[in-house]
């Protein structure tokens, strides 16, 4: 009984030292990552001084050049919009930023179906930021909050960097690099049906999502950053607007500016990649007037 127990220490201790070594071995590699979205995310997290910040999903990730935006409105401009994400993940990513810089303006593009429902499950958007776990207090208690489990999970090392394991090998030789944070679309492989769309399901709001929606507004008016929410260009006739009315109320209810192309009469069919994203050209096209919409709130103003 007694070997027995000291072979079952021996490989418990082989188990953590393999787990915490291995863990910090692929955090070293994934912070040493110099392309695409670990980079990008990285550089929104500590390295990041423009003084407009954009958070969002795939929509955010598409449709904002920050070049074009930066030309346009005399600020620095940076796209840390995250394909398959939204508020949940934006909170979080923010909250490790905040502790390195604060952004004079936050560009918060909103959609329903990351940002208002319940069609997937909330713990699926912290896991970009399982890595910056370690370094900033304020994350660690929003982790919890979204996922109580991360108080027992987060301590194995290799948990906080699992899901980043296929980024972290595709990304040492990857050539492709979005400096700025934008990667645009191509142009739609088949003609926009002008057909009225439903694109995505309805389902029950999330007032969880609405609840940190609200705190992110809060938190970052509190550090001084002009906050606007932006419903960026969706195809005229898509359905699912229906959530829309519940940002209005948020920006109301927070005294914060709510900008709406849902409507945007400047954008045709061959500015769109599918109903719900722009392709680059029509993202230039946006990009053009939001930057010189923002040229009104310069920071020498």
């Amino acid at each position: 009984m007694k070997k027995f127990l000291v072979h079952l220490l021996l490989f418990v201790i082989c188990i953590v030292a393999i787990d915490q070594i291995g863990g910090r071995v692929l955090l070293n590699l994934y912070f040493n990552v110099k392309k695409n979205y670990p980079a990008k995310l990285q550089h929104a997290a500590h390295d990041g001084t423009e003084d407009v910040f954009i958070y969002g999903s795939s929509r955010a990730f598409r449709h904002y050049n920050p070049d074009i935006i930066s030309e346009e409105s005399g600020m620095t401009t940076f796209n840390a919009g995250t394909q398959g994400n939204g508020v949940l993940f934006a909170y979080g990513l923010y909250l490790v930023q905040r502790e390195h810089h604060i952004p004079k303006v936050a560009l918060v593009d909103v959609f329903y179906e990351y940002d208002q429902t319940k069609r997937f499950a909330n713990t699926r958007f912290i896991d970009l930021l399982k890595p910056f776990y370690g370094e900033s207090p304020a994350l660690r208690e929003y982790l919890k909050r979204i996922d109580p489990w991360t108080v027992l999970t987060m301590n194995s090392m290799l948990y906080r960097t699992n899901s980043q394991l296929f980024s972290i090998l595709k990304n040492q030789k990857a050539p492709e690099n979005f400096e700025n944070g934008f990667d645009p679309l191509p142009a739609a492989p088949s003609p926009i049906n002008d057909e009225r769309t439903k694109i995505y399901e309805e389902t029950e709001l999330d007032t969880s999502k609405v609840h940190v929606m609200e705190d992110m507004i809060e938190q970052m008016k509190n550090d001084g950053v002009r906050v606007i929410l932006v419903f960026s260009p969706i195809w005229h006739n898509t359905e699912g607007f229906e959530y829309k009315e519940n940002i209005v109320e948020i920006a109301k209810k927070h005294q914060v500016e709510f900008w709406d192309f849902t409507s945007f009469d400047s954008l045709k069919a061959d500015d769109f990649h599918d109903l719900g994203h722009l392709n680059g050209a029509g993202a230039d096209k946006f990009s053009h007037f939001l930057g010189r919409r923002l040229k009104n709130i310069a920071p020498d103003q």
